[in-house]
């Protein structure tokens, strides 16, 4: 409420009506977009592990010494796992993973990880509409 000036009390009601339908366009919109978002969190999943499957480095006879060595155990053994809302996780659960991408004294590293992880996020990026990384 508000004073003119001879001390008289003016008085304005506004009433907005739909403010339901507005806010109910609203959550639906915020949800689209967040399931978007959750694709696109998924398919860079998928595309973490294809690089990385890609650059994982594979034993053979002559990079072993041994004999019709058949290697791939560790290519293989990538997995993405896409179970949770707004997260993928890619890895493996094989022992010598570490030493192989990381390296060790004896032997450089080939961070096949590292190289998917890069090609995902510059994917999730892309499809987001953001600029580079």
């Amino acid at each position: 409420m508000a004073s003119n000036r001879d001390d008289t009390i003016m008085s304005d009601e506004v009433t907005i009506s739909g403010m339901d339908e507005v806010f109910a366009q609203i959550d639906a919109h915020y949800q689209r977009l967040v399931n978007r978002a959750n694709k696109f969190v998924h398919l860079a999943g998928f595309t973490c592990q294809k690089v990385a499957k890609i650059n994982c480095p594979v034993g053979t006879p002559e990079s072993t010494g041994i004999k019709n060595y058949h290697g791939g155990r560790l290519r293989a053994s990538i997995q993405v796992d896409n179970s949770v809302f707004l997260e993928s996780t890619i890895g493996t659960n094989v022992y010598y993973a570490l030493f192989v991408h990381e390296g060790t004294v004896k032997m450089r590293g080939r961070p096949f990880l590292r190289q998917g992880f890069d090609a995902g996020a510059k994917q999730l990026q892309a499809d987001l509409g953001g600029g580079d990384i």
